[in-house]
């Protein structure tokens, strides 16, 4: 870790480095001015230990189980000043559990944070992985990128702290025991015992039951794994490698699930505790269930942001559900009918209890304690709203006797398990006090940097900004700037402001990027396609969102005598006309970009040679002019011409797009082959493009990916002179398939349906949830319908069962009352008509056609339909009866209609080649139905 500091002495360093020596003495006069302001409070002299970042940004301690909580969007000025000094005095903590994002209990997440001021973790076991996004395209390890920022965004709403398992999320399942044979039940249950020790909850409430009654298996799940983690974690003989890294059992004291999700064979003595979210917060102006509300409309992707916060009692209740106490009988006597953390005390004073074995180590522990509490409570009385700095005296009285308790818990002889926790808990504490401090004092800091993205060796600019905008006195001692080995960090010349109640201090470092700094991008990995874990980079903590940020600031300040930290992340500022100020994370990218295009080619078996242009996007991140060359690798037999190209991008962010010619054997043989890319500059090898992730309302991160193109090579045909019109639905990837068939197509739009003129295509496809996304569709069905009796072919792709109803748009009658689906995408699949054209012609069907798909069969099949309707196929997950709506065709005049809940959306862009076959005969029906 490379720490470049701008301190106050000696003379010729610190004229370097923040030049503070240099207004000193113009500055004494200031100073005595501010402490007879202030009737001189005891001076201590101390060092900060724990700090809270500007603008809400969360900033991570090294220990475990100390981050700083992210104070929520609701909290700011004399509100958040005011909340921030209710939470002093509060040292309980709470643990939530969830399966997804927006699964969470988010007015409890609200209640818990704003309402009890209790630190509040959200653990949810998967990323969101296999959710369908409405705003994206982004699916798989992508997905979950994006349903992470919408967590982090929501978070700071709730004011939650966010940690996740590594489970991979593979789509809807049915049952617990198929989700926990392919997450592994000890992996889920080792990452929510690893969560439970490093955060030492109170209380621990899991928002699934582990019964049916929580629907998805996922949640049932998570419902089972969460009971038995509660006890898993106080175990020393589970687990034990977490033992050995560090980590101590833990016991919870209370597990509680809500009323409904009750397994209906357990029996529930203990009362349950209500709890209304709905309840007013004169100070936040708002519910707890309103703030919750505005937390789950940042689950864009997933079309949370529709729902309407309502205003009134809003009640949720809550069952004990395992007991620290009580061994296995569910009952507390301590359990009220109002609050979850009844008869567990909360206070700083508490604190010695909790340590009580060991608590004589600090002979005087409890006094100490009770001081710093003391604090707690002068500084809430002195608050005045308009007066915010009569806070401060008791604020940095208890950061100063804080930290002195921190070092006296280090030095003492108490034994390693307790002693961590203690100083974990006094270590949150300062950093409350100093959020509060900070709050009183309206001092921000920013560590803001003049690149967003920055490569290996380069050197750049940031500036720390500390803004005093309060009325008292605050002295800027020191200014670091924390960067990972191999980094440099020289200092700016900038002259400061004097010393004064109110105004800005600035300093710019020059940062240098080590030569071999590696690209910032996920710690956790998918090891191969169908993986349902991930993997974790060596020494990285398996539970957070994402890893620590690359460069922090560290500003060091003295008030009234006392001094203490306050931390920065490293941003950049996206200022856009149209989506407004952003402030984003500082990333390290490859010097060079290159990405092969296309990524996936499905071909048919060919007698002839053919000849296929690929071409390579280099693009430019670095800030200079690149020349450099390309070169295509491909399959022993197949040529590439040119055997390599130049390119050249004359500035940053400049791209270069080169075009090579590969000739494909007459005899490629059947199966997957590989065509990659690679440029060179510079003695540097460059292989890979990231694909951004980001969107004005979460964050900004980078996937990496091969630049490659996977060809998959299989017996495929489609009729000749097809002609396709598309309705193309939400975040449709589907039209992409038709370039692979090489056939014709139009986008139809609205006026397109309207009035165009559809006799022209033979074969019209409604897009992925077209009746929910295109208006116009409903508007024009009959017209659609029209064209079929005609003799058109129209083929329906999936439609969930609240975007339409069915028996309006249909032929005729036809019903979805359910959400009827196959969710393992190995199911056996049988077919009902075997002699019907979809699997006889042009391509032959079989039941190997069905080999390779992904993460589901299908989905919202149909429930009941008219007579006049054929069921195609009948398949069924394991132990379930059998499902024929998954595609049904009717006759209607002169056409055919067909609907298929068959997930093309996600096997086509996979490219399965099975499912490019049987597409390819639904495309075809004009030409092979008669």
């Amino acid at each position: 870790m490379i720490v470049m500091r701008k301190t106050t002495c000696p003379a010729a360093e610190g004229q370097r480095h923040f030049g503070v020596q240099r207004w000193w003495v113009a500055g004494c006069l200031l100073l005595c001015v501010a402490a007879l302001s202030v009737l001189c409070v005891a001076a201590l002299s101390v060092s900060g230990c724990q700090t809270t970042a500007s603008r809400g940004s969360p900033v991570h301690d090294q220990a475990v189980g100390t981050e700083v909580r992210s104070a929520p969007l609701t909290e700011r000025g004399s509100t958040g000043l005011l909340l921030a000094l209710e939470r002093l005095n509060v040292v309980g903590s709470a643990l939530h559990t969830v399966a997804h994002p927006d699964d969470e209990d988010n007015g409890l997440l609200a209640y818990l944070s704003q309402g009890r001021h209790v630190r509040t973790v959200l653990l949810t076991a998967t990323r969101g992985e296999g959710g369908q996004s409405l705003i994206g395209p982004e699916k798989a390890e992508a997905m979950g990128l994006v349903r992470t920022g919408e967590m982090l965004a929501a978070c700071r709403y709730y004011g939650a702290a966010l940690r996740f398992a590594r489970t991979f999320d593979f789509g809807f399942s049915k049952t617990a025991t198929e989700t926990l044979g392919k997450w592994g039940r000890e992996n889920l249950l080792g990452d929510f015992v690893r969560v439970i020790r490093q955060e030492r909850p109170d209380i621990i409430v899991s928002r699934f039951g582990g019964t049916v009654k929580d629907g998805h298996g996922h949640h049932q799940a998570v419902g089972l794994i969460t009971r038995e983690a509660f006890e898993a974690a106080a175990d020393p003989g589970r687990f034990a490698e977490q033992i050995a890294e560090g980590l101590r059992p833990w016991q919870a004291k209370r597990l509680f699930v809500g009323v409904g999700r009750v397994p209906d064979e357990q029996t529930i003595s203990a009362e349950a505790v209500t709890i209304d979210y709905g309840r007013l917060d004169p100070v936040l102006g708002r519910s707890y269930h309103e703030i919750g509300v505005m937390g789950l409309h940042q689950n864009r992707s997933q079309g949370m942001s529709g729902h309407i916060a309502e205003k009134g009692s809003v009640k949720a209740e809550f069952v004990l559900w395992g007991s620290a106490d009580s061994g296995d009988e569910v009952t507390d006597a301590d359990v009220n009918t109002t609050d979850l953390f009844a008869g567990i005390d909360t206070t700083i004073s508490g604190i010695a209890a909790r340590v009580e074995s060991d608590a004589t180590s600090i002979p005087d522990l409890a006094e100490r304690l009770e001081s710093i509490e003391g604090h707690a409570h002068d500084a809430l009385a002195a608050y005045q709203p308009r007066y915010p700095h009569e806070a401060v005296p008791a604020l940095v009285r208890g950061i100063g006797e804080l930290k002195a308790l921190i070092d006296s818990a280090e030095r003492s002889g108490m034994a390693a398990g307790d002693r961590v926790y203690l100083i974990d808990l006094l270590r949150a504490k300062h950093g409350d006090f100093v959020e509060a401090a900070t709050r009183a004092l309206h001092l921000d800091v920013e560590l803001i940097s003049e690149r967003g993205t920055v490569t290996a060796g380069q050197r750049f600019d940031a500036t720390v900004h500390v803004h005093r905008r309060g009325t008292m006195l605050v002295r800027v001692l020191d200014a670091a700037v924390n960067a990972p080995d191999g980094w440099t960090v020289a200092g700016g010349e900038t002259e400061p402001a004097l010393p004064s109640f109110e105004g800005h201090t600035s300093a710019t470092f020059t940062l240098g990027v080590a030569g071999d700094a590696p690209v910032t991008e996920p710690y956790f990995k998918l090891g191969s396609a169908g993986a349902n874990r991930y993997g974790v980079d060596g020494g990285a903590d398996p539970t957070r969102p994402f890893g620590a940020p690359i460069v922090t600031a560290t500003v060091t300040v003295n008030v009234m005598g006392v001094e203490f930290d306050v931390r920065a992340p490293l941003k950049t500022i996206d200022a856009d006309r149209s989506t407004g100020v952003v402030y984003r994370d500082v990333q390290v990218v490859p010097g060079l970009s290159v990405k092969l295009d296309p990524p996936l080619v499905v071909q048919g078996r060919s007698d002839e040679v053919r000849r296929r242009a690929f071409h390579v996007n280099v693009t430019n991140h670095l800030d200079q002019a690149v020349t450099g060359e390309v070169t295509l690798e491909a399959p022993d037999g197949w040529r590439v011409e040119p055997a390599s190209r130049g390119f050249d991008c004359a500035f940053e962010s400049a791209s270069a797009v080169v075009t090579f010619e590969v000739e494909i054997p007459a005899d490629a043989a059947v199966g997957e082959a590989v065509v990659s890319a690679t440029a060179h500059h510079e003695g540097k090898a460059y292989r890979t493009w990231h694909q951004v992730v980001s969107y004005p309302h979460t964050w900004r991160r980078h996937l990496y990916h091969p630049a490659r193109c996977v060809v998959r090579t299989c017996d495929l045909q489609i009729a000749p002179d097809v002609r396709v019109g598309y309705i193309l639905g939400r975040q449709d990837e589907v039209p992409a398939a038709l370039d692979q068939l090489g056939v014709a197509y139009d986008l139809l739009d609205a006026k397109a349906l309207e009035s165009g003129d559809l006799s022209q295509y033979d074969t019209i496809v409604a897009g992925v949830r077209a009746y929910q996304f295109r208006a116009d569709l409903k508007t024009h069905n009959q017209r659609v319908l029209d064209y079929v009796r005609r003799g058109g072919v129209f083929i329906v792709q999936y439609n969930k069962t609240y975007d339409w109803d069915p028996a309006q748009f249909t032929p005729y009658p036809t019903k979805m009352t359910e959400r009827r689906r196959i969710t393992d995408e190995a199911a056996a699949m049988t077919m009902l008509e075997p002699g019907h054209p979809i699997f006889q012609r042009p391509n032959r069907i079989t039941a190997a056609d069905f080999d390779g798909w992904v993460q589901e069969r299908g989905l919202y099949f149909m429930t009941d339909w008219d007579e006049r309707f054929v069921p195609l196929l009948s398949g069924h997950d394991p132990g379930e009866d059998a499902l024929e709506g998954s595609m049904i065709v009717a006759e209607y005049g002169e056409g055919l209609y067909v609907y298929t809940a068959l997930a093309w959306f996600r096997q086509l862009p996979a490219g399965v080649p099975g499912a490019y076959r049987m597409f390819a005969n639904l495309i075809s029906l004009p030409a092979t139905r008669r």
